[in-house]
């Protein structure tokens, strides 16, 4: 099974510091006590199976955004917000989304080791992040990732961000990103 760093899973730990015991509960209610420890354990150069951070991440979801049809997003877009630094806030306003969005195309294998990314077309306020040989990466992962492909976007000052998790190609699972 793929597995994938724990740096989310330590964002996430700061999520729930920051909302109180009673959500931190329900949030332990809905795991099993396995999965809990490693929330409680993990660290950022942990590698975990992905399914098992996926089960995580849906369980905090529920608990963190409840009500929110999008809440897979909001959380990766909640995790990605509370990972960067104010060095990386200030370092990404510089490059270009192209530039910036490449090397998270780069860094891809730093984090999962299945998958390979890469970006196309990132012209004209359009670009496509595509990650191909990860048949298996969970769907509610996309969509985490999805969150966070919105926050790096947004940290180089696009606005109006919109990202489209296409599922029609396992061989090569596609983010459309749209921005103004």
């Amino acid at each position: 099974m793929a597995k994938t760093k724990g740096t989310d899973v330590v964002a996430l730990r700061k999520l729930f510091a920051g909302v109180g015991e009673e959500k931190l509960d329900a949030f332990r209610e809905k795991l099993a006590p396995e999965l809990f420890s490693v929330f409680e354990n993990i660290i950022h150069t942990s590698w975990t199976p992905i399914q098992e951070q996926t089960d995580i991440y849906e369980a905090a979801a529920r608990v963190l955004f409840p009500g929110d049809p999008e809440r897979m997003h909001t959380l990766g877009k909640a995790m990605a917000a509370r990972s960067y630094s104010t060095v990386y806030k200030l370092f990404l306003r510089i490059p270009t989304i192209q530039f910036v969005l490449s090397r998270v195309a780069i860094m891809w294998r730093s984090y999962h080791d299945k998958g390979e990314a890469t970006v196309e077309g990132f012209e004209n306020n359009q670009g496509i992040f595509i990650v191909r040989k990860y048949p298996d990466l969970p769907r509610k992962m996309r969509v985490v990732i999805g969150g966070h492909l919105e926050i790096l976007l947004e940290l180089t000052g696009a606005k109006n961000i919109k990202i489209l998790v296409r599922d029609n190609d396992p061989d090569a699972w596609h983010w459309d990103c749209l921005w103004e």
